[in-house]
């Protein structure tokens, strides 16, 4: 496995399989257990701290999965998964938030395949591995 580690998670790239995940996360604490978490699946692992980032993100790696964040400064997660779906139309993205989904899933609006509610568990992350990055 090679790890680059630059001083902000953010930044943080472990590639070990052609399964490419993408974690958006704008809480330090939360990413690194996210981090945590993916590394012990072989994946490429790439993180963002905000919806813009994560939109240059997958727009450049074209990740096969998507953790995002609902609720983050600058751009929200259900604004940059919109924006994701735009030109990643079939990539899986799954929301993480600390709220039901609201007006935008009512709506038929929803940007999101799954979510997951935070707080996030080692089981959760098994679940949308298994179902989604699974061959």
């Amino acid at each position: 496995m090679q790890y680059i580690a630059p001083v902000i998670f953010t930044n943080y790239y472990m590639e070990s399989s052609s399964k490419k995940v993408l974690v958006v996360e704008d809480n330090e604490y939360n990413m690194l257990y996210l981090v945590e978490v993916m590394t012990m699946y072989p994946l490429t692992l790439l993180t963002a701290s905000n919806g813009h980032e994560a939109i240059d993100k997958a727009r450049e790696h074209k990740p096969d999965l998507v953790l995002m964040d609902v609720k983050m400064p600058e751009l929200s997660g259900y604004e940059a998964a919109k924006e994701i779906r735009t030109f990643l139309p079939n990539v899986v993205i799954i929301a993480q938030t600390a709220y039901m989904l609201d007006s935008e899933t009512e709506n038929g609006e929803n940007p999101f395949n799954d979510y997951l509610i935070k707080p996030i568990n080692k089981d959760q992350i098994s679940r949308i591995v298994e179902r989604y990055l699974q061959n």
